[in-house]
C-alpha cells in the first residue's frame, strides 16, 4: 500500500485514491481502469495512463481427476511461462501454490523444475498476478456476474510459495508479493496462512517471519551433508547446521504486524490469571540439542520418501532429532515422477512406518500423498519449458 501511495501521489492524487484502487483490484477483482467508478474521473484517467492492470493469460489449464487445477500462465512483455497449482479441499476451501520465477536455479536432483534453467525471477505483479487470476478463474471474485473457466473447485484460503524457483532468492519481489496478498484492505489471505518454501537460504530465513511475517516450511530431504549435498547442492553452501541455525532463528523471530485480537485477548487472560494467582508458574524454554533457546513460532519441515536414498529408520530418527526441539509439523511427500526421473519413490507401507517412526518419538508428522500428479501438478513435477508447443511435462 504505501508503494502504490507513493507513486499515485506523484501523480497528484491523494491517499484515499490509493486505498480505493488497492480494495478494487485485490478484494473485488476490477480488471480495467473505466471500471473503477469509486474514483472520480481524474483519478481513473491518471490509473489508465500509468498503471498496468492486465493479469497473467492462461495459455493451458488443466483438470486432474481429484479436482487439482494447474494452469500455465504468461506473464511479462517476454511472454515467460510459469505454472500455478489449485489444490480444493473437500470443505470448499482450497490451496494455491505459486510460482516465484521462470525455471529454477538449484538444480535439486528430484525436482522437474530444477531441469529447467533459470530464465528470470518474477516481478511482485506476477506473482500476485497468479492468484488474482486464479480466483477469476475459480469465479470467485464478488460480484453479479463473476467470470468462471471450468469447474468450481472452491476458494482460494491460502497461499503456499511452493511453485517454481526458490523464494528465498528472490525475497524483494516474494516479500513485496507477500505484502500485498496478506493486506487487510485486500481481503485476500491472512498471514498464517500463507507459507513460504526454502531449501535452506539460511541467512534469509528469519525474514520470512520479521519481514513478511507469514510462516516458513524448510525443504529438508535429508538428514545428513552427505546426503543432502547429493540431492540438494545448495547445501554446499549452508550445511545442514546453518540451516537449522536459520530455523531456530525463524521461530525466535517477532512479526513486523501487531498482535490480533485474539492474541490480544489471550494476553488478557494470561495477565489476570496471574493477578489471580491461578497460572502455572514460568515453563522451561525449550532449547536445541546445543542447549540454544529454541522460538514457539510454528515451523514446517518437507521431506521427500526417496526408495533407498533418505527412507531409512535411521533417516527417521534423525529427522526426529532434527524436528523436536521446534513447535513443528514434518509432511513425508511420496516422490512424484516425472519423465527422466533419477529416483523412485519409497513405497507406501515403507513410508507409513517411517512416519510412525517420527510419530513415535515425538514429533507431529504426516503424509502429503500426491494430488493432481496426473496433470503432473504434484510436489516437485512443475515444468513451464516447452517444445513445440506442447509441455515437457505432459
Amino acid at each position: 500500500m504505501g508503494e502504490l501511495t507513493a507513486f499515485l501521489k506523484e501523480r497528484g492524487l491523494r491517499p484515499g485514491h490509493a486505498t480505493a484502487l488497492f480494495t478494487a483490484l485485490h478484494r473485488d477483482g476490477v480488471e480495467a481502469a473505466d471500471a473503477l467508478e469509486m474514483l472520480p474521473p481524474q483519478a481513473r484517467a491518471v490509473v489508465a495512463d500509468s498503471c498496468d492492470l492486465s493479469e497473467p493469460e492462461a495459455v493451458m489449464d488443466s483438470v486432474s481427476a481429484d479436482g487439482t487445477r494447474k494452469w500455465l500462465f504468461r506473464v511479462g512483455q517476454d511472454d515467460s511461462e510459469v505454472e500455478t497449482v489449485f489444490i480444493p479441499e473437500s470443505d470448499g476451501r482450497g490451496v494455491l501454490c505459486v510460482s516465484s520465477s521462470v525455471g529454477c536455479a538449484l538444480s535439486c536432483r528430484f525436482c522437474h523444475t530444477g531441469t529447467q534453467r533459470l530464465r528470470r525471477n518474477l516481478r511482485p505483479g506476477e506473482i500476485v498476478g497468479q492468484l488474482q487470476a486464479a480466483r477469476r478463474l475459480l469465479g470467485r471474485f464478488p460480484g453479479p456476474t463473476p467470470t468462471k473457466s471450468g469447474p468450481d473447485g472452491g476458494a482460494v484460503t491460502n497461499v503456499v510459495f511452493m511453485g517454481q524457483g526458490e523464494p528465498l532468492l528472490n525475497w524483494r519481489s516474494v516479500s513485496a508479493a507477500a505484502e500485498v496478498i496478506t493486506a487487510s484492505r485486500g481481503g485476500v489471505v491472512p498471514p498464517r496462512k500463507v507459507t513460504i518454501s526454502t531449501s535452506g537460504v539460511a541467512p534469509a530465513m528469519p525474514r520470512v517471519a520479521t519481514e513478511a511475517g507469514c510462516s516458513l516450511a524448510l525443504s529438508l530431504h535429508a538428514t545428513t551433508d552427505e546426503v543432502r549435498n547429493k540431492i540438494i547442492p545448495l547445501n554446499r553452501s549452508w550445511g545442514l547446521a546453518q540451516v537449522m541455525e536459520g530455523m531456530r532463528l525463524y521461530s525466535l523471530a517477532q512479526s513486523p504486524r501487531p498482535p490480533s485480537r485474539r492474541e490480544l485477548r489471550r494476553r488478557e487472560r494470561e495477565e489476570a490469571a496471574v493477578l489471580a494467582g491461578t497460572a502455572p508458574g514460568p515453563a522451561e524454554p525449550p532449547v536445541d540439542a546445543a542447549g540454544r533457546p529454541v522460538g514457539r513460532r510454528l515451523v514446517m519441515f518437507e521431506y521427500v520418501m526417496l526408495a533407498g536414498v533418505n527412507d531409512s529408520l535411521d533417516d527417521a530418527r534423525r529427522l526426529a532429532e532434527l524436528a523436536r526441539p521446534f513447535k513443528c509439523h514434518v509432511n513425508l511427500i511420496p516422490f512424484n515422477a516425472w519423465p527422466g526421473a533419477p529416483f523412485q519413490s519409497s513405497e507406501d507401507d515403507h513410508i507409513r512406518r517411517f512416519g510412525a517412526e517420527v510419530l513415535g518419538l515425538g514429533v507431529s508428522c504426516s503424509v502429503r500423498w500426491p494430488k493432481g500428479d496426473d496433470i503432473m501438478a504434484a510436489c516437485g513435477q512443475l515444468h513451464s519449458e516447452r517444445h513445440g508447443g506442447a509441455q515437457l511435462a505432459l
